[in-house]
């Protein structure tokens, strides 16, 4: 099935081009405008009836916008967004990381009007379509990363805080040789919690060796491998700071296959305090975001937007929450 998408790659034009065309607006040339329709023409294609009829009304769908949702974290916060909106009244459509352009074609359901409004859980710096929408005004909520001088409703938890925490639990129990592995730097989350761990060790007079500040993409397994490199060095961390849960899984799992106790030889704090960090096989002590009261907030924040689109723009942080659980003790005693 031809979708405007390819009409527009075939045509050599943006996607909004087509659109502009479809609706016989005056902004597209006409050597333009001509080139469009040739490939229209040629395709055979038909715009979607269901999403024509839909512009000009309100369509009380929401799209939300995560990333691969193979990171348990996504789901998790899925069914908060989810069972905030059902509450609402509204529907949910649904746009996940599986290639790049996920978040163009987002922001293009909200302006075919597929969508009313969007709430985007994996905002970053690099995202061109997603800063084209917020210069427009477009109704939409970041929830969870945040961008620093965007005029939009943003929601994310207080890092600061969260990073501190951390490391303080674990310089109480007598760890000084600490490695931190983080996530993509290009993701505000990640940037704050590294920074937050860099900071705060060093209040405690604590430097971390440039051998162990590593970061991962977010997978288990990419997770596993760059702790596994650092695990292997003859003067290894005692303890590590993970930027998420799912890194800290892949560290986990890294140490048990090169015998390393944990955390008998090695402790390992996450972030984010998924369901399965409280699993008996993982037993994770990880720093809590309040998920569900954030995922309600974000919604509400939408709404109000798309009633009163003058708003002045909201920024909020919630305090998370230190889960200390038993992956975490004290520092062994060197020989």
């Amino acid at each position: 099935m031809v979708t405007s998408r390819d009409i527009a790659r075939l045509a050599g034009v943006s996607q909004s081009t087509v659109s502009r065309v479809l609706q016989n607006r005056p902004e597209v040339s006409g050597a333009v405008r001509a080139r469009v329709q040739k490939v229209l023409d040629e395709t055979g294609y038909t715009p979607n009836p269901a999403a024509r009829a839909m512009r000009g009304t309100k369509t009380n769908v929401i799209g939300v916008v995560v990333g691969r949702i193979t990171n348990p974290f996504y789901p998790e916060l899925l069914e908060s967004i989810g069972l905030a909106l059902h509450k609402a009244g509204k529907r949910m459509l649904l746009w996940s990381f599986v290639h790049g352009g996920f978040e163009e074609e987002a922001v293009y359901g909200m302006r075919d009007q597929l969508v009313d409004g969007l709430i985007f859980t994996t905002a970053s710096y690099g995202s061109t379509a997603l800063k084209e929408a917020l210069d427009r005004r477009a109704p939409i909520v970041l929830v969870n990363r945040s961008l620093d001088d965007v005029a939009c409703d943003q929601l994310t938890s207080d890092h600061a805080r969260g990073t501190k925490a951390a490391v303080r639990h674990l310089v109480e129990l007598g760890h000084r040789r600490v490695g931190v592995l983080g996530g993509i730097p290009q993701v505000s989350t990640n940037q704050e919690r590294r920074s937050g761990f860099i900071a705060e060790l060093a209040q405690h007079g604590i430097t971390v060796d440039a051998k162990f500040d590593v970061t991962s993409d977010a997978t288990h397994d990419a997770a596993y491998a760059e702790a596994a490199a650092m695990l292997s060095e003859p003067d290894r961390p005692t303890a590590l700071l993970c930027a998420n849960d799912l890194l800290a899984f892949g560290a986990i799992d890294a140490a048990r296959d090169l015998g390393i106790a944990v955390p008998g030889q090695l402790s390992i704090v996450g972030y984010d305090d998924i369901g399965m960090s409280s699993w008996p096989a993982y037993d994770l002590t990880t720093v809590r975001q309040p998920l569900r009261v954030m995922a309600d907030v974000a919604v509400s924040m939408l709404l109000r937007r798309l009633d009163d689109p003058d708003l002045p723009f909201e920024s909020r942080r919630y305090s998370p929450e230190l889960m200390v659980r038993g992956s975490t003790g004290q520092a062994p005693i060197e020989t």
